[in-house]
C-alpha cells in the first residue's frame, strides 16, 4: 500500500516502481517468511519463493545438519519417547507462524480483502541440506499448487502437470506451480541442486525469467522446464 501511495522513492518526482506489478522474490528465509507476507497483503501481483518450506519441525526432524546435535537433544529433553511426544507440541505453538498455516490463503482465499490469487512460483532444491526437501513438499501440499514435471519425488495430493504452465488458476489468470530443482550448472560444472547453488544457478534464474518477462510485458506468466530450455544433461 506504501508503494502505490508513493512511487517516487528517489525524491525526483517520477515514480521508481510499476506499482501494476508488484512482485516479491524470496529465497531460503525470505522463502519461509513469503507465503505469510502474501496471504495477509492483497497488493503483491506476483511472488517467487525459491528453496522455502513449511511445516517448521521438520527442520529438527530432517535436517542433515541437526544430526549431530540430536542424540544431545534427545537426552536433554529425557529420551527418544519423550522427545517424539514433544515434537507436536512444538508444532502446535509455532504453527501461527508456520508458512504451511499461510500456505492455503495464498492461492486460495486470501486474508487480504478482496484479493485475489498471485502468480506464483515455487522452486525447490532436491539435495537441500538447509531446509529439508520435505518442507518444500509439505509447503507444496499446504498450497495446492500443481507438481510442474520432471518429478524428482512425488507429492501426495498435488496433481502432475507437464510444461509450459499458463494460467491454469483462477478461471485462466493466474499461473502457479511447485517445481523440483535436482541439478544445477554450478561454475561449468554439473552438480546435485542444494541450497546454496541453486537460487543463482542458470537453470533457477531461466526458470525465474521466463516465469517474470511476459508477465512484466502485460502477458501471463509461464512456468517452464529449465532443463529442456537450457538442454541441461541429467546427473550422472
Amino acid at each position: 500500500a506504501l508503494l502505490r501511495a508513493a512511487p517516487d522513492i528517489d525524491g525526483d518526482g517520477a515514480p521508481d516502481v510499476d506499482v501494476g506489478h508488484l512482485f516479491y522474490y524470496g529465497v531460503s528465509l525470505g522463502g519461509l517468511l513469503g507465503p505469510g507476507l502474501i496471504a495477509l497483503d492483497g497488493e503483491i501481483d506476483m511472488a517467487i519463493l525459491s528453496v522455502p518450506g513449511g511445516h517448521l519441525t521438520t527442520f529438527i526432524t530432517d535436517n542433515s545438519a541437526v544430526d549431530a546435535f540430536r542424540p544431545v537433544l534427545i537426552n536433554l529433553i529425557g529420551g527418544e519417547e519423550e522427545f517424539d511426544r514433544l515434537l507436536p507440541v512444538v508444532q502446535a505453538l509455532i504453527d501461527p507462524a508456520d508458512p504451511a498455516t499461510f500456505a492455503p490463503f495464498v492461492l486460495g482465499e486470501r486474508l487480504a480483502p478482496s484479493a485475489g490469487p498471485p502468480n506464483l512460483l515455487v522452486a525447490v532444491a532436491a539435495y537441500d541440506d538447509v531446509v529439508p526437501p520435505s518442507t518444500g513438499r509439505a509447503l507444496a501440499r499446504a498450497l495446492g499448487a500443481v507438481h510442474v514435471s520432471p518429478v524428482v519425488e512425488s507429492v501426495d495430493l498435488l496433481p502432475v502437470v507437464d510444461p509450459p504452465v499458463k494460467e491454469n488458476l483462477a478461471e485462466g489468470t493466474v499461473t502457479a506451480g511447485f517445481f523440483q530443482l535436482d541439478r544445477v550448472t554450478d561454475g561449468g560444472r554439473l552438480q546435485p541442486a542444494e541450497h546454496t547453488n541453486t537460487p543463482l544457478s542458470i537453470e533457477a534464474q531461466t526458470q525465474m525469467r521466463v516465469f517474470i518477462m511476459d508477465w512484466l510485458n502485460g502477458g501471463a506468466a509461464v512456468i517452464d522446464d529449465p532443463y529442456r530450455m537450457l538442454d541441461t544433461p541429467p546427473l550422472p
